[in-house]
């Protein structure tokens, strides 16, 4: 991964870095250029006691939550088992757990970059911390992240989520009982 994205620095090759392959927007690819195929980076690994997440760029939703899920943890990610991790977290990641735990980027600890030049740095709060808040969304182009490390939260046994439609005539009723349902649940 270094040589190939020093090689496209050099040779001034455009760069797609493909992670999980959930990408409907196409930036997954270039003309013209070299693409890195990070798919197959898939691991997850739990630390239940400190609640942190290691997670390689090609990793799906779908194989963070089965990681997590026996240790009753969780990371807020978005609703499709099929997303890619690495493209979800650098485009904020909105999900189930928003409202009490952030965006999935909020919860990005740190992160190891491959750099245009080749270089492997990690970006935390105490090494390049820069580096972190340009991946956590200011903005794009800094390199190719290699590993994820995130922040879980303990959730469950039980969770209750869905998703409820009303036509526009049923609005204002299902908005009063659903003010009057929730005020007295617990968080």
């Amino acid at each position: 991964m270094r040589r190939a994205t020093a090689l496209a620095h050099d040779r001034g090759w455009p760069l797609g870095i493909r992670g999980g392959g959930h990408n409907v927007a196409g930036h997954g690819t270039v003309e013209d250029g070299l693409v890195i195929d990070l798919g197959s980076l898939r691991t997850v690994t739990v630390d239940a006691n400190t609640r942190m997440l290691s997670v390689g760029p090609g990793a799906t939703l779908g194989d963070v939550d089965r990681a997590t899920e026996p240790f009753g943890l969780a990371l807020p990610v978005g609703v499709v088992s099929q997303t890619g991790i690495a493209g979800l977290t650098l485009g904020g990641g909105m999900g189930w757990l928003v409202r009490k735990h952030g965006l999935t980027v909020d919860n990005l600890v740190a992160a190891e970059v491959v750099t245009a030049a080749g270089d492997l740095v990690r970006a935390d709060e105490t090494g390049n911390p820069d580096l972190l808040w340009g991946l956590k969304g200011g903005g794009g182009n800094f390199g190719v992240v290699t590993s994820f490390t995130y922040r879980a939260y303990p959730l469950g046994p039980q969770v209750y989520a869905g998703n409820l439609v009303y036509r526009r005539p049923a609005w204002r009723t299902a908005m009063q009982a659903f003010r009057d349902w929730t005020a007295e649940l617990d968080e």
